[in-house]
């Protein structure tokens, strides 16, 4: 979408600022029940042609400046904000099409995001016929170490051969084999590597669009495992179901190499709509 860079923020510290949720399909939209990012904000349409961008006030303070850069490294004041957020976003994409902005996207007037819409007013349309009926949905695929390595044994003739030969002796036992499940850990990763590209590639066939997204650092997922796979995928409503049924089935069949594999949606399309918070939006 175009975008114009910033230059001014006009008005003082104690103004109200105007916070995007996303844009959406006008019709209907004043009747549908909507929680802004506190129990306080107040929600409203602001309406161009057959769209509508779904709004609140905020304080500026929260949005721009030093506080806003200390708000978003916050997590106790992030957290809940970012949450009510998504809530908002998944409420309406039950009903319609839905094009994200990111959390935190704001503008210094009504005028600016009016001014925005019309600009860009032939590529919204366009994209909310394109995301009509469409739902993302995350895989996510992570390795259990110690079953990688399990496999690696086992998949390795030569290996599998000297792991049967071990010493009954406890103490030599013990080393030998953690010499050769050392020996096994470099394939085990590199066996978790390709077994997620055949998964990314059997998910190029059960959806029309898939995305591979940055992996995740355990700090973001919050597990014990590596993230080796991050997926998001594209696909009509009527679709999910299958779409569900058929990764289930793919973690059954990679649990033996210690592939673990995660569905989760639907999602507002955030991985394939031009981000709206991409860039300063504010005037």
């Amino acid at each position: 979408m175009k975008q114009e860079p910033e230059r001014q923020h006009p008005g003082s510290a104690g103004e109200q600022l105007v916070y995007l949720y996303c844009i959406t399909r006008a019709k209907g939209l004043r009747d549908t029940e909507l929680e802004g990012l506190d129990d306080r904000q107040s929600i409203s349409i602001v309406e161009e042609g057959d769209a509508a961008a779904v709004v609140g006030p905020v304080p500026r303070a929260d949005f721009d400046g030093e506080t806003a850069a200390i708000n978003m490294k916050d997590l106790a004041w992030l957290a809940p904000r970012a949450l009510r957020h998504e809530a908002l976003l998944n409420t309406l994409m039950r009903s319609r099409p839905v094009l994200p902005a990111r959390f935190g996207t704001v503008f210094f007037s009504r005028h600016a995001l009016e001014e925005f819409l019309g600009e860009n007013r032939e590529q919204i349309a366009r994209l909310l016929d394109e995301f009509e009926d469409k739902q993302e949905w995350s895989v996510k695929a992570f390795t259990d170490a110690s079953k990688a390595v399990d496999w690696s044994l086992a998949a390795d003739p030569a290996m599998s051969r000297e792991h049967e030969r071990l010493p009954a002796s406890p103490g030599a036992r013990y080393f030998q084999e953690k010499r050769l499940r050392d020996a096994a850990k470099g394939r085990s990763r590199e066996g978790s590597r390709a077994a997620a590209e055949q998964v990314q590639k059997e998910l190029k066939e059960l959806a029309p669009d898939v995305r591979a997204l940055k992996l995740q650092p355990k700090e973001l997922t919050g597990k014990k495992e590596d993230m080796v796979l991050n997926c998001a995928c594209l696909l009509p409503g009527n679709a999910a179901d299958n779409f569900c049924r058929s990764v289930e089935e793919m973690a059954d069949r990679y649990a033996s190499q210690g592939l673990i594999i995660e569905a989760s949606g639907p999602w507002p399309p955030h991985s394939f709509c031009p981000c709206i918070g991409d860039g300063d939006q504010a005037q």
